[in-house]
């Protein structure tokens, strides 16, 4: 007996989505080495892990409240870990699959 055609309509959507998720990791990747090259590039010391979660130490929580509140003007969402959640104030960075590089280096600009 022959396996039924929704079954393999199932199986190709499947494969479709698998070989789709293997581009959006390899898109995640590259994102986070465009940040970091691009951190690199201006003087900002970045985490260094390939990790899409990215932390930005600062030297005070004065600067913390600045900056966050600076990206916020900008309409660019970041997370603030203070002490004691972190030793240092830090701003903390997601980096997605679906962000661009422009996106990535207006955020960087306001580093």
């Amino acid at each position: 007996t022959a396996m039924p055609a929704i079954v393999a309509e199932f199986n190709l959507t499947n494969l479709k989505k698998l070989i789709a998720s293997a581009n959006l990791r390899k898109k995640l990747q590259d994102n986070i080495r465009y940040f970091q090259t691009q951190c690199e590039k201006i003087g900002v010391k970045h985490s260094g892990i390939s990790n899409p979660i990215q932390k930005i130490e600062l030297y005070d929580l004065e600067q913390l409240k600045e900056k966050s509140q600076e990206l916020k003007k900008q309409r660019v969402l970041v997370g603030s870990i203070r002490p004691p959640t972190s030793l240092t104030p830090r701003l903390r960075i997601t980096l997605s699959a679906s962000h661009s590089f422009s996106d990535i280096e207006r955020l960087v600009s306001h580093l």
